[in-house]
């Protein structure tokens, strides 16, 4: 080995040793020292793919991770490297691309199927994803992450019975599995087996005190079952995690707690899409007769609708309402679960009424579309179909299905 060599072969194993300490721009500067003299040396180009990596600059371990496959295309190491830098960035297609072509490499590597499946899930091919869980789990028997994850298609598509034997058997690999548990017990809820769910929630929050998705979805169930103070309370738990609200944290305001509010400003902001703001905006009328003002900061497809609903309140988009309160500012905020918790303690407190107000110049122009063809009856809408790949099957039925229903309704 020539003196060059040893020197080139040191730097690179001296980057290795910097990376793992945390030193990144020492590990980085070996790694170019190494390109002066070899511009072409893949190991330097693959290791600094890792520093970036492990740095968190994920754009720029693309370019060099790349760069190392250009080089040298068959690197199994660096492919699995470049898709987890793809899965940061949120490129799943790009990422699956590359866990492909790592399978060529390396044929047995469930995980990496299972990988597979996870970006085709997220990109909404359900069919796909399947397909890899299922190819993953007959690679590797013994491999739990993608019984949990075919489960959770199972149970968006109503096959029930059979996410109920892939979380037993994932269970029976790994009883205290966090997600497996929790994913049982949304199955239980979802067979109305509403006793049973909460235990498994139980079970899960036992053993794992912080997993957040297990005390969000339990509140969920607790809600649904009229058990209302301890419900709202456990439902806040959702803005730790990944459904963190647009409005959670962004100001310094204390929440209001059911004090009295006359004379006050009170900032309220939805926390969901357009479905849940429109179920918990029956919350709002009743801060009329509470509240000395009212700012409501809303999904920007909703703004026309609550300012239409509500022409007191002063209504804007989430993007919009920084502005708004630096111009008036506010004494108290609440978000639309912390309106729960204080108008709605009971199944008793809600009201039936209706409270949205429709644009009166869009009805009249549907009723002049379909005046023709109503023959005087009552014109219904329907709405059959979600775009949501994760809720479609449980959101969605085909037309031929209703047919039998609406040909026995009076209606247009």
């Amino acid at each position: 080995m020539s003196a060059a060599s040893f020197s080139i072969q040191q730097l690179l194993v001296d980057a290795i040793k910097l990376e793992k300490m945390q030193r990144f721009d020492e590990a980085r500067s070996s790694c170019r020292t190494v390109l002066m003299i070899q511009p072409k040396n893949v190991d330097a180009y693959h290791i600094l793919g890792v520093v970036d990596l492990r740095a968190g600059d994920f754009e720029n371990a693309v370019k060099n991770l790349r760069q190392a496959l250009k080089l040298k295309p068959d690197l199994p190491e660096a492919l699995v490297n470049l898709a987890y830098a793809y899965q940061q960035l949120g490129r799943y297609t790009e990422r699956a691309a590359a866990l492909k072509t790592s399978l060529k490499y390396l044929p047995d590597r469930a995980d990496l199927m299972s990988d597979i499946g996870l970006c085709a899930e997220k990109s909404g091919n359900l069919t796909e994803a399947q397909a890899w869980y299922e190819r993953a789990i007959s690679t590797d028997a013994a491999l739990v992450d993608p019984r949990i994850a075919l489960s959770t298609i199972k149970l968006v598509t109503n096959d029930f019975e059979a996410a109920d034997s892939l979380l037993s058997e994932a269970l029976r690999l790994e009883p205290d599995n966090a997600r497996a548990l929790v994913n049982l017990a949304i199955l239980r809820d979802a067979q109305g087996r509403m006793d049973d769910s909460l235990a498994m929630y139980d079970r899960c929050l036992a053993v794992h005190p912080s997993f957040i998705d297990a005390t969000y979805r339990r509140a969920m169930t607790l809600l649904a079952t009229g058990r209302l103070s301890d419900g709202w309370r456990a439902y806040e738990s959702r803005f730790e995690a990944s459904r963190n609200a647009p409005c959670f944290g962004r100001f310094s305001l204390p929440f209001w707690r059911s004090e009295n509010l006359a004379g006050k400003h009170l900032l309220v902001w939805t926390e969901q899409g357009p479905g849940d703001e429109i179920l918990m905006g029956t919350l709002l009328p009743d801060l009329k007769a509470l509240a000395g003002r009212v700012t409501l900061l809303c999904s920007p497809r909703m703004v026309p609708v609550f300012r239409r609903t509500f022409p007191d309140y002063h209504v804007f988009a989430y993007d919009d309402g920084t502005k708004a309160l630096s111009e008036n500012p506010a004494d108290l905020q609440a978000s639309f679960s912390h309106l729960g918790m204080c108008l709605r303690p009971s199944m008793t407190a809600f009201s039936p009424d209706k409270y949205l107000v429709p644009d009166t110049a869009r009805v009249e122009s549907f009723r002049s579309k379909y005046a023709a063809r109503a023959e005087a009856k009552p014109l219904v809408g329907i709405s059959w179909h979600s775009a949501n790949p994760m809720a479609q099957a449980s959101k969605s039925m085909a037309l031929a299905d209703l047919a039998p229903l609406l040909r026995n309704i009076d209606a247009t």
